[in-house]
């Protein structure tokens, strides 16, 4: 990548960006936020370099994703309110990108409805206290998600999101809700089970179906 950035410096731009959001994700996924913050400030540095040269969709995606990334990193760090007001600016940047009808079924709106019902009321982090519109959110990326992956049933990604949403609202409404909270999670331990005929060896995917069975 960087030895583009002379001759071709978009190409170089979107290569680089997307080479520090693989670290990010390395980083955050090995519990250690503080690491991946200055690589987020350098896929954040291609990603505003991106769109400077041109704010193309493909351009505004790569700083969408580096916003989402510092409020992963936010949260972690026990500071949910900048963790939310960097996911705002990911959906404030997807809503630039699509027009409100693509916008509503839109992977990135997924993303940013995750992120942001985990950052406003999800107990397993630090969070807003704003345990129903955490919920809210949950059930609004489910319905993104669930036709998405109806589409595709071989999507390894969509069934990992939706395996995982179905999870986050297992637990959430398991107090309130129980019999839907039990259907949940039959459906993740279903979609997870499927997962690991796949990929036997993935602890993620052992990670995710121990995680259905605790509901």
């Amino acid at each position: 990548g960087e030895a583009l950035l002379n001759l071709q410096p978009a190409a170089a731009h979107e290569c680089l960006a997307q080479s520090f959001d693989g670290i990010v994700a390395y980083e955050m996924r090995s519990a250690n936020p503080r690491g991946a913050t200055p690589f987020i400030n350098q896929q954040m540095e291609h990603a505003n370099a991106l769109v400077g040269l041109g704010a193309t969709p493909l351009a505004k995606n790569a700083l969408a994703d580096g916003y989402l990334n510092l409020g992963w990193a936010r949260k972690e760090t026990g500071d949910p309110q900048g963790a939310l007001e960097a996911v705002q600016r990911a959906a404030a940047i997807g809503q630039e990108i699509y027009d409100a009808a693509a916008w509503r079924s839109s992977w990135l709106r997924f993303r940013v409805l995750d992120a942001s019902g985990d950052i406003l009321g999800n107990p397993r982090d630090i969070n807003l206290l704003n345990r129903e519109q955490a919920v809210a959110n949950y059930r609004e990326a489910l319905a993104i998600m669930e036709p998405m992956y109806a589409r595709d049933p071989d999507d390894a990604r969509a069934r990992h999101d939706l395996d995982r949403i179905l999870r986050k609202l297992a637990f959430m409404t398991v107090d309130d809700k129980p019999a839907e909270a039990m259907q949940l999670a039959r459906r993740a331990q279903s979609l997870s089970e499927l997962h690991l005929k796949i990929a036997p060896n993935s602890p993620e995917y052992a990670r995710a179906q121990a995680d259905a069975f605790l509901i």
